[in-house]
């Protein structure tokens, strides 16, 4: 595949036996590439050799990014239960009727988030 410039060569591991860069192919355009000296396409092994012998730069090392866990926000369910519990002018309604059955579905509804986002 014909290409026009390479740029932005960076390791994609420690073991570095590939490397992320930008290519420009003819055909498709600038794109994200992933190079590695063992592929089946010519045009990937001669990118990876090339980045390696430093025809487009310095490779950029590659940086370990740490996953953490995101912290868990106790008042999450909060926010879920706000926007599940149905409207308080559905109740009211019922009240001002005096309509117990929509009373007692307003509160079925209710009881259902509760136990659909508990507290933690």
């Amino acid at each position: 595949m014909e290409y026009t410039s390479v740029k932005n060569p960076k390791w994609t591991s420690k073991d570095k036996k590939s490397i992320d860069c930008t290519v420009n192919f003819v055909t498709i355009g600038e794109v994200s590439f992933c190079a590695s000296p063992d592929d089946q396409y010519d045009h990937t092994t001669e990118i990876y050799n090339r980045c390696v012998a430093g025809e487009f730069g310095t490779i950029a090392e590659f940086v370990e990014v740490e996953y953490k866990e995101p912290e868990y926000d106790a008042n999450l369910y909060a926010m879920y239960r706000k926007d599940a519990y149905p409207k308080m002018e559905v109740y009211l309604d019922a009240v001002v009727k005096g309509d117990q059955e929509a009373i007692d579905n307003y509160i079925a509804d209710c009881k259902a988030v509760k136990e659909k986002y508990p507290k933690p």
